[in-house]
């Protein structure tokens, strides 16, 4: 099939147009590719478009061919860390495909990439595998750019309405005796000042500690005050945000954390974020605990939600165990695809 001519312009929140026929173009994606996996929040994207952010820039391009969107595209670029990376997201209408639109996108990007003075381009693909019946097209259309697969990451969900809670107390119990020195602090929508540091440190734990593989991931140097601002940013723009800690009592210190986030407008589907232990207090448990603790606020706050999804490197089998003991069951892949810049 003949290629065609791409016109790619920056997408104008202020053009009706441009988010009409934006948000019916990723709802035609997630319908023909991931009709499996937790669906697109229009209420989150909406407001990603207002929400403003002070650590970072998120950049979108629509592509159109003949006047009829086909394509298009979003930028994530941190100026805090990572300063080397271009996140990028590529989308492509379904009967517009191998007809060099995707092509045309990526040298784009990639230009763009340059012209920001990154040298890391990353995207996430969801790949083939089990129920989820995803497409395998984003590794070979990769490959031909020379993006890798750097870190394979599996999804996993729990199913809220199904979970034994009973397993789940017994786990409890059996945990919180190795764990008498700590306290389990929860909460909804803000985090506490006097935790900010503390989740803060953390969350930089992550970046030294989580199994990168190839993934071109550098330490992050994070602060209460930056956790602060971008916890504001997720608020506004409609997430609810629920988080547990461990605190160590006696010397008052976050010493484990995790949270769970729920989209804007979703009634059936959260995300489990990150979820960290201070190499110094592992051993008690601590994990588990904080998951169990943020699950249930979660069961309490959104009684009727279904299913919280979340992603682990595939060979990070501790906290795969944490997860499958608390309700977790894998059914799909993703993987970050990378490419160096020369």
């Amino acid at each position: 099939m003949a290629k065609v001519a791409l016109d790619i312009v920056p997408l104008d929140p202020n053009n009706p147009g441009h988010i009409d026929d934006w948000l019916d173009l990723i709802k035609l994606v997630e319908e023909n590719d991931f009709s499996k996996l937790p669906p697109v929040s229009e209420a989150s994207l909406l407001a990603e478009l207002l929400a403003s952010e002070k650590y970072a820039r998120t950049k979108r391009w629509l592509g159109f061919v003949d006047g009829k969107l086909v394509a298009w595209a979003k930028g994530y670029l941190s100026d805090a860390d990572n300063t080397h990376i271009f996140d990028f997201e590529l989308e492509v209408h379904p009967e517009y495909r191998r007809r060099g639109i995707g092509s045309r996108f990526v040298e784009f990007l990639e230009n763009v990439a340059r012209e920001e003075g990154r040298t890391s381009l990353q995207a996430w693909a969801v790949l083939p595998y089990g129920e989820t019946e995803v497409p395998d097209t984003a590794v070979p259309f990769g490959a031909k750019f020379g993006y890798k697969d750097a870190n394979t990451q599996d999804l996993r969900r729990v199913d809220l309405q199904s979970v034994d809670e009973d397993e789940i107390e017994r786990l409890k119990l059996e945990a919180e005796p190795k764990a008498t020195d700590y306290d389990i602090v929860s909460w909804v929508g803000m985090i506490p000042e006097k935790y900010l540091d503390g989740v803060a440190r953390m969350e930089e734990y992550l970046l030294t500690d989580m199994p990168l593989g190839d993934w071109d991931l550098q330490p992050a140097d994070l602060d209460g005050t930056r956790i602060k601002r971008e916890r504001v940013e997720k608020l506004r723009r409609g997430d609810l945000a629920l988080q547990t800690v461990a605190v160590h009592r006696s010397s008052d210190t976050v010493v484990a954390d995790t949270n769970i986030s729920v989209p804007a407008g979703s009634e059936t589907w959260a995300h489990q974020g990150d979820t960290v232990v201070d190499p110094e207090h592992r051993g008690h448990r601590l994990g588990l605990l904080v998951k169990i603790a943020n699950q249930r606020l979660l069961k309490s706050y959104r009684p009727r939600m279904k299913y919280v999804a979340t992603g682990n490197a595939t060979v990070n089998d501790h906290m795969i165990a944490i997860n499958e003991a608390v309700g977790y069951r894998l059914f799909g892949k993703e993987g970050v695809l990378q490419k160096k810049l020369e």
